[in-house]
């Protein structure tokens, strides 16, 4: 009796195993992407970024300031930084991730967009919430590239970067 309570109880934490959160996913599918050698050679530079970023993250404390520096070259600007941390810290406490530590990720497809200089990065990342259950974060990821290089642009409103400082200064405008 004991081993079917038990079995039972595996089952049940194993099919209550993954908990998901699927973040900006909308409109990856109509991006006009580059194509030719070119977009290759962008798409293998742009996956050789991410991974570097991520393969660093695995199993790091994304909050501490030894993470800062080590993630500083991945953005161009240091409030890109302070976003990123501060988007995925906040996304990993929402979603229980223990000590907010990333476990593994996956990037299933790179688009470089006609332009050349925006690529959009559709990533799933995973964390150990529990003994069994993990949590996965998906999303589409904006990197830019300014100099030769990829950069990470977060986005933490939704908002398209254009429009995001036009959107600030609504929001913080002052007086009547």
């Amino acid at each position: 009796m004991n081993k079917i309570i038990a079995a039972t109880l595996i089952l049940l934490m194993c099919a209550c195993a993954v908990k998901n959160e699927n973040l900006r996913l909308e409109g990856f599918d109509q991006i006009r992407a580059m194509e030719g050698s070119e977009a290759k050679t962008e798409t293998e530079a742009v996956k050789k970024r991410v991974d570097d970023l991520w393969t660093y993250l695995r199993g790091q404390k994304l909050t501490t300031y030894i993470a800062r520096e080590k993630l500083a070259p991945f953005f161009s600007h240091d409030q890109d930084l302070t976003e990123f941390i501060a988007i995925y810290a906040s996304l990993m406490r929402k979603n229980s991730l223990r000590r907010e530590v990333v476990l593994k990720y996956r990037v299933n497809d790179v688009k470089i967009e006609a332009n050349g200089v925006i690529a959009r990065v559709d990533i799933d990342i995973w964390g150990r919430i529990f003994f069994v259950w993990y949590s996965r974060i998906h999303e589409i990821q904006r990197w830019e590239k300014s100099a030769d290089k990829w950069y990470l642009k977060p986005d933490a409103t939704g908002i398209p970067v254009e429009k995001r400082e036009e959107r600030r200064r609504e929001l913080f405008k002052s007086g009547p």
